[in-house]
């Protein structure tokens, strides 16, 4: 018959000072009570805290993430309808701008706003 090792027992303890520095008085206290009893996973409740958020917080990120890139491409999409000359708003304007240089670029603009390629 294989043993359920499932159940458990936990507990919580309050101290003032760092409750890192009791551990090895909360296993020696128990250690006197039963030998082979095991204490393991060991924890703040700092660390429990941020183990319980960490999945709450990722996707709060990935969000906050996307937003600040569409608030990045929206502000080009401004600034290229308020330029002197909106038409002229393509890949190879964007890189002069930015300051790298259109010589490599696949696309050219032409005056009427098309983009043909070289």
């Amino acid at each position: 018959m294989a043993q359920d090792t499932s159940r458990g027992i936990s507990f919580a303890l309050k101290t003032s000072g760092d409750p890192a520095a009791l551990t090895n008085s909360v296993r020696g206290v128990i250690a006197q009570v039963d030998r082979e009893l095991p204490v393991f996973d060991v924890e703040t409740m700092d660390q429990l805290t941020q183990k319980s958020l960490f999945s709450r917080r990722s996707p709060v990120v990935l969000s906050l993430s996307f937003g600040v890139i569409a608030l990045f491409l929206s502000a080009i999409g401004i600034f290229c309808l308020a330029s002197d000359r909106p038409t002229r708003c393509s890949e190879a304007v964007l890189s002069e701008r930015f300051g790298s240089k259109p010589a490599g670029s696949a696309f050219a603009t032409e005056s009427s706003g098309w983009l043909s390629i070289l």
